[in-house]
């Protein structure tokens, strides 16, 4: 039987336990709402800490594959996902089935949309955030927010920009122009027309036409942000919320007229050092040999050419008796593809990047631009071999500043890297390097960003 004292004492513990969850409720919260890859997350971290130990709650949302990685770093996670519709069965043959079929899939996936939507409105009504962190590509997602009435910061974890003239899009690898005249505003904005133009296509021409030759109502994101009081402007990857910017780099790293006249606040170097990346065997690891790391980073097995890349770089390794590397391949290939290799070769399906890099003297790399900053950060020189999206425009901010080397990945062979190795090793690239990584370890608490975000809440 419990006595008198016992009871008094379960209830004064549930009574602190109350208060310290009505506490923790009332502690303003911050919602980061990223693209779904796993290095938009790592790049959130330091960020979310220096948030956190400020005293504010940090939540995450997005889908269930990235769950687990953010928890491990000690914050809290909410799936916002739609429930997974049926598999659709192969389309019939032709005639008007054929049409039907797909008239249906079109009014399933827009169900789910509209299901998602309401789920991450209701979450937003349950947690009442203070502030929304949302990466601009993924634009739609602005319309909870606006709705619920929480206001919204761009959390951007490219260079991706909206349009300006004054600088080339991320999306080419053209070099920012040394003249201010007409003819760099001409030639910036032919380059920008080539990606803005045919997205502007789609989404106010084709999108119409093809609910219309389907009879579905049309369904335009862009008039339903506008009309809940969102502004839009047009970027690489299309159309984003017209709001200030935070955009993970040091301003040093990217062009110098990208800054001029933007909302953007260059938050600092974002690399989480002391994240959870899993163990690691460096059981075979020889001492005295410099270290290679090549990565393609999370989509390696979309990339066309990829497998052309680890096969260049395994065979000139090979060769290069007095180097030592890890080829991380992802989901491109299996670990065994490349034939018996010398011990000192090791391909591996994940590697801890920030482990390695710390050990590494040359990075060979696709140009994410989470990679970039991690390799700044531990001070590695770079041969990019850019793949898509901001890649081109990363690897142009690499040769820019004097980082390393770029190459063309639809071509390259094992000459190719060699040729490529041999470059690298002139001590400029050592030199400049070093530099950059002086500018990002001294922003790495990312205390711009951190400043910002209480400047614009006590405003608010």
């Amino acid at each position: 039987m419990t006595n008198s004292s016992e009871t008094a004492e379960q209830a004064a513990a549930l009574g602190t336990a109350s208060a310290d969850e009505a506490q923790y409720s009332a502690t303003p919260a911050i919602l980061f709402i990223l693209y779904p890859e796993r290095s938009a997350f790592n790049a959130s971290f330091t960020l979310a800490r220096r948030l956190k130990e400020r005293g504010y709650r940090i939540l995450y949302g997005g889908l269930e594959e990235f769950r687990d990685h953010v928890i491990a770093q000690g914050f809290h996670y909410e799936l916002l996902e739609p429930l997974s519709p049926e598999n659709p069965a192969d389309p019939p043959p032709r005639g008007i089935r054929r049409w039907l079929h797909y008239r249906r899939l079109i009014r399933q996936g827009r169900e789910v949309s509209e299901e998602l939507m309401a789920r991450c409105e209701d979450y937003l009504k349950a947690t009442r955030p203070t502030l929304v962190l949302l990466d601009p590509i993924i634009w739609s997602y602005a319309l909870p927010p606006l709705r619920c009435g929480v206001p919204i910061i761009s959390f951007s974890t490219s260079l991706a920009s909206a349009f300006n003239t004054t600088v080339p899009p991320v999306f080419c690898d053209l070099p920012p122009s040394h003249s201010k005249g007409w003819k760099a505003a001409l030639r910036h904005g032919i380059a920008w027309s080539k990606f803005i133009v045919p997205m502007w296509w789609q989404l106010h021409f084709l999108e119409p036409l093809h609910s219309l030759r389907m009879f579905l109502p049309p369904r335009s994101m862009i008039a339903r942000i506008r009309r809940n009081g969102g502004r839009i402007r047009w970027s690489e990857y299309g159309p984003r919320l017209d709001v200030p910017e935070l955009v993970v780099s040091p301003r040093e790293f990217d062009f110098p007229q990208a800054a001029l006249g933007s909302r953007r606040i260059y938050v600092g170097s974002c690399v989480e050092v002391s994240r959870s990346d899993g163990a690691f065997d460096w059981s075979w690891r020889e001492a005295d040999k410099p270290l290679l790391y090549c990565s393609l980073g999370t989509y390696s097995h979309v990339y066309p050419h990829a497998r052309r890349l680890f096969e260049a770089v395994i065979a000139a390794l090979q060769r290069r008796e007095d180097m030592q590397a890890i080829v991380q391949v992802g989901s491109c290939a299996e670990t065994d593809a490349f034939g018996a290799l010398p011990a000192r070769i090791r391909v591996v399906k994940h590697a801890p990047q920030i482990e390695v890099l710390a050990r590494a003297n040359v990075f060979i790399t696709h140009g994410g631009l989470g990679s970039v900053r991690e390799a700044i950060y531990c001070g590695v020189p770079m041969l990019v071999f850019p793949c898509w999206n901001d890649q081109p425009g990363n690897a142009a901010r690499i040769v820019h500043h004097g980082l390393g080397l770029g190459g063309d990945i639809a071509t390259v062979d094992m000459s190719a890297i060699l040729r490529l190795l041999g470059k690298i090793a002139d001590p400029g690239f050592m030199n400049n390097i070093r530099a950059m990584q002086a500018v990002f370890r001294a922003q790495e608490n990312c205390q711009a960003g951190v400043d910002y975000i209480e400047e614009r809440l006590r405003a608010a």
